[in-house]
Formats: structure tokens, C-alpha cells, sequence
């Protein structure tokens, strides 16, 4: 194996991770440590990485998901194997959301569901499989999932990385979407390994450390695009059809409408290949949004997701309880009627700025540096100035400036007052060689 195959850090940091990655295409893997941990290797060297990263011995299930209905029996399966731990479960539904819906394209390369919404896209199916598997021992879980398009390029793990390392806003776990989920695998993993047949395959193997029941530091990033066996034939095209259990509901539907119809029966075929988005699933949908965005929403006490919020597994026409929280605001309550099956109503909530926090701008020349805890590393998660945080008042905070090749600039403790306009804090960082 090359010397340049594989950078060794000093210490966990995504940032320099991926910037590593950017600087050479011969790079295919970072790592923390000495010397490079043996799934990482396994992995670099065309072999298992999920059979390396657990004890010998260890037993791997396998799932084969094909629909939504298979795709929530394994999560199902999944979070009972890895007793709620919940890094495991959101990278999980991510990682198997993916490989069925935003993997999948057409003969021209064209992602075959992008038009659709969540709620239109469960209805449908491609005619490839998912394949997921997964272990644990004592202390490791490890799950891999599989998709059969190789869609997927190290470009674009690049770029989503890169979006979700300097997004304007703090990206949290539970966010997901515009190319966030990504990156929200490699923050809650301790390692990402990636492998593309252009075409053929991706596979996305995690690691976790079952001590940790959230975030934790990637410690092993990996990115293998291969090429395709040696006179392996092209896959065909694939195809796109209705699931069987909304064929089913379609045609009692249709079937309850005009029961005896000889004229809706001899249309039934067609009715059932009409593009998805002439049919939604028949669902009552409530869609629920905040100003400013990102408050955490729950209806009548269950969490529900971050505004904007689609919710689709409501009860039709009766009366729900939901509160809006978002650091820095007071909490907000309304109540509202969900609708009829196959209707929708939307609610936007206005949130009020809370007397107990006050906003601090954080600002940096260059600007680009990490916002942290003075004391503390910096994490996966981290913001980027030039920012803005709403911290509590009457507090003492510690914070620091940090970034590559740059003294750290520590910022004098302060402690807002309640009331205090916005406070803009930060210096110029002085570059080191």
C-alpha cells in the first residue's frame, strides 16, 4: 500500500480531515492515531470492513429492504439491536433512506424520486434491493448499508461534508435533508468508511462506540472509488413501480367508488401508472413552520421534528396541542384542527426573542475560525465565524477562536446583561508557521 494512501492526525478534527482528503485524490483514507486501525485497512484493501471492526466470532444480520414497509421493520430491527442508542438509529434511517430513494437513478443518471415529496415517494419502489447489515459485541456496533447504482461520487462526499463543516447555522443530529445527512453520519460515527463502484455499488459501513450514546468524534474517514470487475456487464436501467401496498390501497379505493363500474374498472390499469405526484397517499397532513426556523416542534407532547415540519401521521380531523422551542426564544403553544384524509393545513408560529438570552456575534479576521469553549477541542459540530449565538444572561462565558495554522485568540470573559443589545466579540487571528 502507498505511503500516501492513508494520513495519520494527532488528534480528531473533521475539518482537517476533509481538508486533507481535498488536497490529494490519492489520499483515500484519515485516521487518528499511530497507526491505522485494521477495519480501516480492511477497507482500503477491498475487504470487510464491518466483519474487521468487531470481535471475531461476532454475528452479522443481514436485511434485505426493498420498500418503506422493509425499511421500517429493519430500523425496527436495528434499534433493538443496538438498545436505543441513538447515534446508531438516526445514522441508520439516514444511511437506509438514502440507498432507497436518493441513490436510485434512471438511464440518464437522472435521481429517479427528486421530484417527489417524502410523503409521495414511500408509495413507490425501484425493482433493486437495499442490503444492510449489521452486528455488535461488547463494545462496538458496526452496520453497513448497500445500495446497487453507485451513484455516488468522492466530489460530492466532499461537498456535503464541506456544506455541513461551514453551514451558516450549527447543523444538529436531528437535522437532516439538503444534503445534511452525510454529514450527520460522519459526527455521530467514530469511523465512515466509503466505498463506489462507479455504477454498480455504494456501500457505507459505520462504526460506533457503544459507550457513547450520541455524537462522537470521527476518528477514521475513508473514501474508495474502484472500478468495475473486469468484463462485468452494465446493469439494466431500473424501473420504477407502485409498491404493493399502495396498489392495494389504490384498487380498494377505486373499487369502493365505483363497485360494479365497468368503466372504472377497465381504467384501473392506467390510473395505476400515472406518474406519482397526480396521486398522493391518502394521509391528512399538517405542515408546521417557525420564525425564525429550526424550533423544536411537539404535538400533544411528542416530538415531532424542527420546523419546517411535514407531519403526515396524524389522526384526521381532530384537535392537537403543539409547542414550538428554539434556544433563545420563549416556548410557544397553539392549537390546531388536523384535517380530513387527503387534505392539508399549515400553521407558522411567530416565536418572541427570550429576556433570559442574549445574542453575541462572533466575528473573525480571517473569518473561518471555530467558536469553542474556551479549554475545550473543538467538535464535529462545531460553528464558524462569522456567527451569531444566543447565550444565557447573568452567566460567565469562556469562548475561543480556533483555526489551522493560527494562534488561538482567547476571548476575555464576559457575562451578558438581561436586556443587552447584540454583543459583537472576536480579533484578528495571527497566523503561525
Amino acid at each position: 500500500m502507498p505511503p500516501e494512501t492513508i494520513a495519520l492526525l494527532p488528534a480528531p478534527d473533521l475539518a482537517a480531515a476533509v481538508d486533507r482528503l481535498h488536497r490529494s485524490d490519492a489520499l483515500l483514507a484519515v485516521a487518528v492515531g499511530e497507526h491505522a486501525p485494521p477495519a480501516l485497512l480492511a477497507h482500503v484493501a477491498g475487504e470487510d470492513a464491518l466483519a474487521a471492526a468487531l470481535a471475531p466470532g461476532t454475528e452479522v444480520r443481514r436485511a434485505v429492504v426493498r420498500d418503506h414497509d422493509d425499511r421500517l421493520a429493519c430500523l425496527r430491527a436495528i434499534a433493538a439491536t443496538a438498545e436505543r442508542h441513538t447515534g446508531i438509529e438516526q445514522c441508520a434511517d439516514e444511511l437506509v433512506t438514502n440507498a432507497l430513494y436518493a441513490a436510485p437513478v434512471d438511464a440518464a443518471g437522472e435521481r429517479m424520486f427528486a421530484a417527489l415529496t417524502p410523503q409521495q415517494r414511500i408509495a413507490w419502489r425501484t425493482d433493486r434491493e437495499v442490503v444492510v447489515r449489521y452486528g455488535r459485541d461488547g463494545t462496538r456496533f458496526a452496520l453497513a448499508v448497500r445500495d446497487t447504482f453507485g451513484s455516488l461520487d468522492r466530489a460530492r462526499v466532499l461537498e456535503l461534508l464541506d456544506k455541513g463543516l461551514h453551514a451558516k447555522a450549527p447543523v444538529e443530529a436531528r437535522a437532516s435533508g439538503a444534503g445534511l445527512g452525510l454529514y450527520l453520519v460522519v459526527t455521530l460515527a467514530s469511523a465512515v468508511y466509503i466505498r463506489v463502484v462507479p455504477g454498480s455499488a455504494t456501500e457505507v459501513t459505520c462504526v460506533f462506540e457503544l459507550a457513547t450514546g450520541g455524537a462522537a468524534a470521527c476518528r477514521e474517514l475513508a473514501i474508495v472509488v474502484e472500478p468495475p470487475p473486469a468484463g462485468a456487464s452494465p446493469a439494466p436501467p431500473a424501473r420504477r413501480s407502485r409498491t404493493a401496498r399502495a396498489r392495494r390501497r389504490l384498487a380498494l379505493r377505486i373499487a369502493g367508488i365505483a363497485a360494479g363500474s365497468l368503466a372504472v374498472a377497465a381504467g384501473v390499469g392506467a390510473w395505476l401508472t400515472r406518474p406519482p405526484a397526480d396521486r398522493p397517499p391518502a394521509v391528512a397532513t399538517v405542515t408546521l413552520d417557525s420564525q425564525p426556523p429550526g424550533a423544536v416542534v411537539a404535538i400533544d407532547g411528542v416530538p415531532a421534528g424542527t420546523t419546517p415540519a411535514i407531519v403526515t401521521s396524524l389522526a384526521p380531523e381532530r384537535d392537537v396541542a403543539v409547542t414550538f422551542e428554539l434556544r433563545g426564544y420563549r416556548k410557544a403553544s397553539a392549537r390546531l384542527r388536523v384535517p380530513a384524509l387527503g387534505e392539508s393545513r399549515a400553521l407558522a408560529q411567530r416565536l418572541q426573542r427570550s429576556p433570559d438570552f442574549v445574542r453575541v456575534r462572533f466575528v473573525s479576521d480571517p473569518p473561518g475560525a471555530a467558536i469553542v469553549p474556551t479549554g475545550q477541542q473543538p467538535t464535529a459540530d462545531r460553528t464558524y465565524t462569522p456567527a451569531e449565538l444566543d447565550l444565557p444572561a447573568g452567566v460567565l462565558h469562556h469562548f475561543s477562536l480556533v483555526m489551522p495554522k493560527h494562534a488561538p485568540l482567547v476571548i476575555e470573559p464576559f457575562t451578558p446583561a438581561w436586556g443587552q443589545p447584540v454583543v459583537e466579540l472576536g480579533g484578528t487571528l495571527v497566523e503561525v508557521p
